[in-house]
């Protein structure tokens, strides 16, 4: 009995050590942008509660371009933010939501339809093709970026969200499709069957 509470309280323990370390660069960025630059290029780094500020989440909003107060990454203190410098970081924001959501949808798609197909479908070539895309994934992403944008060039996609997207892709797909296999190899079949005796399609099985 000892020793399961002792197990447990270990358990515990370690998932909090688990769960800080994971956050602890989310909180790390998120103190950083709200410390004024001149505390964050000392040795050692000054972080003092008393100088956060929000200014420069309050400039993302529209009409607030120049602000009468010094922002957090404002060294000088002299407050002001260049109209230029503010939309560029809202369209660097834009196009990493862009592309982030379009890669994330359509690796979700692809690879859910593939990892079913590869754990449910007997076909000629199964193993071999699934066996190609596990040999692809130790491959270094940098090998493959030349190529990869010189194809992208040649289908006239540079400089386009699409192209872009495709590439994450094209890096990301093979771990998501053997994640997507293994996880439909724990699903017994058996509920598929069942669901096919009461009038489901394939789909909604």
């Amino acid at each position: 009995m000892r020793k399961s509470i002792k197990a447990r309280i270990f358990l515990i323990i370690l998932v909090m050590l688990i769960v800080i370390w994971s956050l602890g660069p989310i909180l790390w960025t998120f103190i950083i942008s709200i410390s004024p630059e001149k505390n964050l290029i000392t040795k050692p780094i000054v972080l003092n509660f008393k100088d956060f500020n929000f200014s420069n989440y309050r400039l993302l909003l529209p009409g607030n371009y120049q602000s009468n107060e010094a922002s957090a990454f404002d060294i000088t203190g002299e407050g002001g933010k260049d109209k230029r410098e503010i939309e560029d970081f809202k369209d660097a924001l834009k196009n990493s939501i862009i592309v982030s959501s379009s890669t994330t949808i359509i690796i979700i798609i692809v690879s859910t339809i593939a990892g079913y197909a590869f754990t449910r479908f007997r076909y000629k070539g199964r193993r071999f093709l699934f066996l190609i895309i596990i040999l692809t994934m130790p491959i270094p992403v940098v090998v493959l970026a030349i190529p990869l944008i010189k194809i992208i060039a040649i289908l006239k996609l540079s400089d386009t969200y699409i192209g872009l997207s495709l590439l994450y892709t094209s890096f990301i797909m093979p771990l998501a499709t053997w994640m997507s296999a293994s996880y439909f190899q724990t699903i017994p079949k058996d509920l598929e069957e069942a669901g096919y005796i009461d009038g489901c399609t394939k789909t909604g099985a």
